[in-house]
């Protein structure tokens, strides 16, 4: 069994304090690897276990048909799904990746990227009728992996 490994990072950030990029190192130590996504339950979904190959297939597909929908030309990242993002972790939610820390980005909630991730995904997304609040909010930066969360040393 591999020994988990502490950090000083939260396991989720809000979308507007992203984390700095993969291994860059800090106060803090190395920067695990994040994801920028929505966590959705799979009874949000509108999808039958039959009836597509994949959920994530079928966001491809309906991310494409948004940016064929809204025309655009410019080169931008196509989002993707994991099932599970820890090897232990619960298998009942989906994390819709719009982005990582892999790479430098300059992302905002009305950015070309995550309008589009969140347009795709809100196809299938169905909130629950007797909760008017649930709605897709912003995308959270999520660690990725085996971590045990540290306390930080009082000085």
């Amino acid at each position: 069994m591999a020994r988990r490994i502490k950090t000083l990072f939260p396991a989720t950030q809000p979308f507007n304090q992203p984390p700095p990029l993969v291994k860059q190192v800090d106060a803090r130590g190395q920067t695990p690897f994040y994801i920028l996504a929505w966590k959705v339950h799979n009874n949000k979904l509108d999808i039958l276990d039959n009836q597509f190959p994949s959920v994530d297939t079928h966001y491809q597909k309906c991310w494409y048909k948004t940016i064929t929908k809204h025309a655009v030309r410019e080169s931008i990242a196509e989002p993707y799904v994991l099932t599970n993002i820890l090897c232990n972790g619960d298998r009942r939610h989906m994390y819709f990746i719009t982005h990582t820390n892999l790479h430098p980005f300059d992302l905002t909630p009305d950015c070309l990227e995550v309008r589009l991730a969140r347009e795709a995904l809100e196809e299938f997304y169905i909130p629950y009728v007797d909760d008017p609040d649930d709605v897709l909010g912003d995308p959270v930066w999520y660690r990725v992996g085996l971590f045990k969360d540290a306390t930080p040393k009082e000085t």
